[in-house]
């Protein structure tokens, strides 16, 4: 199964350039909202067209059903990161009161909630691909004092917001465009000490999207020296910046994808040794061995991903799928099943057990399974049913 993407590009942003409100900046559905609704009722087990939808509701200004759209997608798929994403900046559109805990002020104790689950969707989301579709962050934007403070703060503005709409968009060279020429105000030699901290963090991820790493790795390198060592610089308060071991993070994963497995490995270690509780560095690790074909290092990171975070049966389809591509089958169909229970409309899961069925030459099992996965499949994944229908005949 291939990893999920937005099926379609249901939204365009821009946010202008002049001072603005909260609701000020411009969104523009590419498909109307109807046919988004209607999508999404249709192909209620594609959890990419309730995320669809939701951006379309977000953007008609009705936020309850957004956030019921999310959540659904978030039920149905757990690793989908744009999702987390929307549900951790959704809540800033619904009360822009929230902006204030990056500023002076206090946020009233019945608005507390509200912010801490949103923080933790928008952590969870860098943490599952911190080079996730930003297009949600798109429609959070804050109001022009939330955004930037400090020295030049005009021209940081309008090359941020230049390169936001650049970057919510996918223009990522462009977006990079915009940040290198605000850099050129830093003076020469002083970028690591003042640079503003939001724009090495949007051009280290622009960097990785346009696979230049050596750029992204600096960039990041620099963010987490700081994070390391605080310093007061010019910098956006939120939707920035993550705390330094979750930076520490973002980097191993950079490298990792840069093909740089040693220094990815010794990266997401250190992450580890510093905090022991977190379960995405080892699902990276195991992704790593998995590259080595090191199966038995690989399964034991995805055994301890999940124990360290039980609650996303996400860990439970990875571990089954690692158990299965190492040839013990029948372990893999044990935490495939327990998989299948924890998400019922997920077609990952059967598809995964109807694979094992398949290599342990077990055929009727096999079409039982893919069957499963026919019957709840997203329409997108039709080009899957009819390889299979044409292996094992209908699987209607």
């Amino acid at each position: 199964m291939r990893r999920l993407r937005l099926a379609s590009l249901a939204l365009a942003c821009a946010t202008g350039l002049g001072p603005h409100p909260l609701h000020a900046q411009r969104a523009v559905l590419l498909v109307p909202l109807d046919t988004l609704a209607a999508h999404a009722a249709r192909d209620s087990t594609d959890p990419v067209a309730q995320y669809d939808a939701g951006l379309g509701y977000w953007v008609h200004g009705d936020f309850t059903r957004a956030e019921a759209l999310f959540r659904r997608a978030v039920a149905i798929e757990p690793r989908f990161a744009e999702a987390h994403l929307a549900l951790g900046c959704l809540p800033y559109s619904r009360e822009p009161k929230l902006w204030d805990v990056y500023g002076k002020g206090k946020l009233p104790p019945k608005l507390q909630p509200a912010w801490e689950e949103a923080e933790r969707h928008f952590v969870r989301a860098m943490l599952l691909d911190p080079m996730v579709d930003l297009r949600a962050f798109g429609l959070a934007i804050p109001p022009r004092g939330k955004i930037i403070i400090g020295e030049n703060a005009d021209a940081y503005y309008a090359a941020l917001i230049m390169g936001f709409d650049a970057f919510y968009n996918g223009q990522y060279e462009a977006a990079l465009g915009h940040i290198d020429k605000v850099l050129t105000l830093v003076k020469p030699g002083q970028r690591a000490a003042r640079a503003p901290e939001v724009l090495l963090w949007y051009r280290g991820l622009a960097a990785a999207h346009l696979r230049r790493y050596d750029e992204a790795i600096a960039d990041i390198r620099v963010l987490l020296d700081r994070a390391l060592a605080p310093e007061r610089s010019d910098s956006v308060r939120a939707f920035s910046t993550l705390r330094s071991n979750e930076l520490r993070y973002v980097l191993g994963t950079i490298q990792r994808r840069a093909g740089r497995l040693d220094e990815a490995q010794a990266t997401l270690e250190e992450v580890i040794s510093t905090d022991l509780g977190m379960d995405v560095p080892h699902a990276q690790l195991a992704a790593i061995h998995e590259d080595r074909r090191e199966w038995e290092a690989a399964i034991q990171e995805r055994r301890r991903a999940h124990e360290l975070n039980p609650g996303d049966p996400g860990h439970l389809v990875d571990l089954g799928t690692t158990l299965s591509r190492a040839g013990r089958l029948d372990e893999a169909l044990a935490v495939l099943d327990s998989a299948a229970a924890a998400l019922p409309l997920n077609a990952r899961v059967p598809y995964a057990i109807g694979q094992a069925y398949a290599a342990r030459l077990d055929r009727p099992r096999a079409v039982e399974a893919f069957r499963r996965f026919a019957a709840i499949a997203p329409t997108r994944f039709w080009r899957q049913v009819k390889e299979l229908e044409r292996e094992y005949g209908t699987l209607q």
